[in-house]
């Protein structure tokens, strides 16, 4: 089943598409990750899957790609060139938070009390535009794990209040990841959360939390673009084009990518994850 749904797929045609999602159920942890590998590439797709995972946590998403195979699959645009096995995926379905976690440690702030939906969550989601509000403090994590990467999106400190940052290399739980840290004048800071080994960029173990190697060039109350180049277990941050920070001896296992909600107001837009 592998070999045809991979000759359909090098032949551009659009049967390949079933019998990859249906190797998603398939006993073998190489042959899923691999068949995930080609969904997510030829449809530029994400429906939470996790290879790792046992028959009852893969059995709901695999159901998802499925579905989508049934009733997408034979009109939505697909990429089957090998120049498009960059195709950015979106990490946002521009309606509301599937395929993340949301994880709470605190209340800070008080909501309108009229504004019900504050009260569940501190995150909302419009199109390619996602606000943090900071009711709640604690996290979003991506239900799906990424190995080699480009993440890049623009961020919004208001008024240069704002206090936030991106997790990568997360495991499952969240409770260990490299945070890259968002704060006007200090955004690209590094910084260990929990169980996390990492080489800093002076090539010494980071103990708690590495300055960034150039000086912000963040606008003051206006979008900047952050973009993390995530490779082969190194990393290198980005912000505004010009380098912030870099790290090396990462993990080399696929890992989630995570928004940290501090308590503040914080603003993102076009996040897109381009897969290396």
């Amino acid at each position: 089943k592998w070999m045809i749904a991979s000759h359909l797929a090098l032949a551009k045609r659009r049967e390949c598409l079933q019998p990859f999602a249906e190797l998603l159920m398939c006993d073998d942890f190489g042959l899923r990750w691999r068949t995930l590998d080609e969904l997510r590439r030829i449809t530029a797709q994400e429906f939470g899957y996790y290879a790792a995972g046992d028959a009852d946590e893969r059995a709901e998403p695999a159901k998802k790609w499925q579905q989508w195979v049934e009733e997408e699959g034979q009109t939505a645009e697909l990429y089957f060139d090998p120049k498009d096995e960059g195709a950015a995926l979106q990490l946002f379905n521009g309606k509301d938070l599937t395929g993340w976690v949301e994880r709470r440690i605190g209340d800070r702030g008080v909501p309108d009390p009229a504004d019900q939906a504050a009260r569940l969550s501190s995150w909302s989601v419009d199109g390619d535009h996602l606000v943090c509000a900071g009711f709640h403090r604690g996290t979003l994590q991506t239900e799906a794990l990424f190995l080699n990467y480009v993440l890049s999106l623009e961020y919004l400190l208001p008024g240069g209040q704002g206090d936030s940052g991106i997790g990568i290399f997360a495991d499952r739980n969240g409770e260990g990841y490299l945070e890259v840290q968002l704060l006007h004048g200090k955004t690209g800071d590094l910084y260990r959360i929990g169980d996390i080994d990492v080489t800093t960029a002076a090539g010494t173990p980071l103990g708690f939390q590495a300055p960034k190697l150039a000086e912000s060039n963040e606008q003051l109350g206006e979008w900047n673009l952050l973009e993390i180049r995530v490779n082969d277990g190194a990393a290198v941050v980005t912000v505004n084009g010009v380098e912030q920070n870099r790290a090396s001896d990462c993990p080399r296992t696929p890992g989630g990518i995570v928004i940290r909600n501090e308590g503040d107001r914080v603003e993102f837009r076009r996040m897109k994850l381009r897969k290396l």
